[in-house]
């Protein structure tokens, strides 16, 4: 089955706490960027205020504003980690019992072909590999996704030019991290698989010790296990170099994304395009809708180890 459907199987059980989540982390979308654009206002009237009682109004409006998003922030951000709390675990429960009718449904001539310890590992890759992907399309799409979009409505709001030009810059910046981040997919794959491989010989021996000493049969034993973990260790260290190489490439097209985002902002406010509290706004949003966009990219290859965890299941 494909890991989508097979995680779609258990949402649609699960849809009505999965809708609750997904609303609560829109509401905390909403409200992070709600208080940046109060507080950004609240700045941009200050040099203004003398004692005329309008601006004061209007300063005393967007405190107003920025203490709501400062209670939606917690409310929502409470609703979805009480909501979260009760969805994983019963979520991984659902596949937990899918799994062991699955696993007891076949015959013993499978259970002959396949080791104990294999099956488990395999088991547990599957669970923790579902718990991680939970969390990054938490982490790694709705928030991120959440929070450019509202991020782009508000600098829009401001000029819509600049907007524009910043959302290219962006797109791009998203379309190379994709691309550098997507590349750790199979070399994730490979580690999990030879992982659990590795697991599965581990558990095996240490179960069936008493007929590897009966058999007199260590050494030939010993020599399979670290064969097996060799193979297993050389493909999760390339892993992880390949995934450092990947961040640096990262880092640098943030670097040169975010200093681009900086300059347009900064160029329309010297053409009189934007106001002072709009160049405040639109720098505070940057770094975020930033970060917005690195998690995007890191979930691509997140989710592809995890993919991979799940598919070896």
């Amino acid at each position: 089955m494909n890991v989508f459907a097979f995680i779609l199987k258990y949402l649609r059980k699960t849809k009505f706490m999965a809708a609750v989540i997904l609303a609560a982390l829109i509401f905390r979308c909403i409200a992070e960027r709600g208080q940046i654009y109060a507080m950004s206002q609240v700045i941009g009237y200050l040099p203004k205020y003398t004692e005329d009682h309008a601006v004061l109004a209007q300063i005393v409006l967007f405190i107003g504003l920025l203490a709501a998003m400062l209670l939606l922030d917690a409310a929502a951000a409470y609703v979805w980690r009480y909501t979260a709390g009760k969805f994983t675990p019963y979520f991984c429960s659902l596949v937990y019992k899918d799994i062991f009718v699955q696993v007891h449904h076949h015959s013993i001539r499978f259970f002959n072909e396949e080791m104990a310890g294999k099956i488990a590992s395999k088991t547990k890759n599957i669970v923790s590999g579902i718990k991680e992907i939970y969390g990054q399309i938490v982490f790694g799409v709705i928030r991120p996704l959440g929070g450019l979009i509202i991020t782009m409505i508000l600098i829009c709001s401001a000029d819509f030019e600049l907007g524009f030009i910043i959302f290219l810059l962006n797109i791009m910046y998203l379309l190379i991290m994709v691309y550098i981040r997507k590349r750790i997919g199979s070399f994730a794959e490979k580690r999990a698989r030879f992982g659990a491989e590795t697991d599965g010989v581990f558990i095996d021996t240490v179960t069936n010790s008493d007929l590897v000493k009966s058999f007199a049969n260590y050494f030939y034993e010993k020599k399979h296990f670290y064969n097996v973990l060799r193979t297993a260790v050389k493909a999760e260290q390339t892993e992880r170099t390949k995934d450092a190489w990947f961040d640096f490439e990262g880092k640098i097209c943030f670097a040169a994304t975010y200093l681009a985002s900086c300059l347009a902002v900064f160029y329309y406010w010297y053409l009189q395009k934007i106001s002072f509290a709009d160049v405040v706004m639109a720098t505070s949003l940057l770094n975020g809708i930033m970060f917005d966009v690195i998690n995007i990219g890191f979930f691509v290859s997140e989710f592809s180890q995890s993919y991979g965890q799940v598919k070896d299941g």
